[in-house]
């Protein structure tokens, strides 16, 4: 299990690697990999999550959960950082503890790990995260408060949220995906975590000035890599 996690992680760092050589050489933008990403691959995957194994309503709870405790995270993270930070900071490590690194490096591995009925419920966990990005983790970075039905709006706009919710339903139904579809499932999962980490990549090479913010990114790894995986263990371990 070590050497899956591992020789996963080192593909997806290495796909960093290539994305920032094709911004530097190539001059790719990273807008037209997330137009795809956003709009193509990841409702496709989010899509048959779900409708891979049966879910119940009592595995929305998973979802609630989630959302909850990224909330209360980002939130605390905010007013934390708030007496370090005055000029933005802050918002971005508000926004950023909430969330865990869920999506294109955990996502493939997760796959190769869990049967579908675990894989379904962690794609419920993302859901949960995606919810609080969209919603809380707005305002926290926007500092502007939105009523619930702008909020409304602005989430049912989410393809991927859509997506998953259409499968859910469809797997409540009891309709799963055609097993001839699987190999084609397995190839855009491959994309979706590909894609996106090349374009953290290429995101990266259109910095202009590239200066360590020492302090910064000791907060951002504090928040993201210690705290947030902490209050879910000890949220696991007294339920």
């Amino acid at each position: 299990m070590f050497s899956l996690v591992f020789f996963k992680v080192l593909s997806s760092l290495l796909s960093i690697g290539v994305g920032f050589g094709a911004g530097k050489l190539s001059k790719v933008q990273s807008d037209s990999i997330a137009s795809l990403l956003f709009y193509l691959i990841a409702p496709i995957v989010f899509f048959a999550i779900p409708t891979g194994a049966k879910i119940t309503i009592n595995d929305f709870s998973i979802m609630i959960i989630t959302y909850i405790l990224c909330s209360l995270l980002g939130i605390l993270t905010f007013f934390v950082y708030r007496k370090i930070w005055q000029d933005g900071h802050e918002k971005i490590l508000a926004l950023s503890a909430g969330t865990g690194n869920s999506g294109y490096v955990v996502l493939p591995i997760a796959a190769s790990l869990f049967d579908d009925k675990t894989l379904s419920i962690y794609g419920l966990c993302i859901i949960g995260m995606d919810l609080y990005v969209a919603s809380i983790g707005y305002c926290l970075c926007a500092q502007t408060l939105v009523s619930g039905k702008e909020s409304l709006i602005r989430i049912a706009k989410l393809p991927i949220l859509n997506a998953f919710f259409i499968g859910c339903c469809f797997s409540l139904m009891g309709f799963q995906l055609p097993s001839f579809l699987n190999e084609f499932i397995k190839n855009m999962q491959v994309f979706y975590s590909v894609l996106g980490m090349l374009m953290i990549g290429v995101a990266i090479s259109e910095i202009k000035i590239l200066k360590l913010d020492i302090k910064f990114i000791t907060a951002a790894f504090f928040s993201k890599f210690i705290v947030f995986p902490l209050v879910f263990n000890i949220f696991l371990q007294s339920s």
